[in-house]
């Protein structure tokens, strides 16, 4: 509870790194390395300590790395997310299809169109 009473009333935020191996055959080299990080920022709401205390007492928060789930009930302590809310709750998936998407070797026949819009994060 003490973590979840240090975010309440603040932003953070929640980084993610990322590290992809592909292994190729044939000609060039047998293997690429692509290494990112994601950033998102959540804002909690200013959190009372029975509400805390009732979240706590699901029991959702003890195996978490920032002792909240945005993707189920810690989804109410956020005010604001700004970036991937799928980062925060874990997994980059947005970046990490966008970059696979630009791994991948092209499928005959077939046009690939990649579209990203970004922002800055800011401190």
């Amino acid at each position: 509870m003490q973590m979840l009473r240090r975010l309440s009333g603040k932003e953070h935020g929640v980084i993610t790194g990322v590290t992809i191996v592909v292994r190729r055959r044939g000609a060039g080299p047998a293997q690429e390395v692509l290494a990112f990080h994601e950033e998102t920022r959540v804002t909690f709401s200013p959190l009372s300590y029975d509400l805390l205390r009732e979240y706590v007492e699901t029991g959702e928060p003890m195996d978490k790395a920032g002792a909240y789930a945005l993707q189920a009930r810690g989804a109410m302590l956020a005010e604001h997310v700004c970036g991937d809310v799928l980062n925060a709750a874990g997994f980059p998936l947005n970046r990490v299809c966008r970059e696979l998407a630009g791994l991948l070797p092209p499928v005959p026949g077939q046009e690939v169109t990649v579209s990203e819009t970004g922002s800055d994060l800011g401190d």
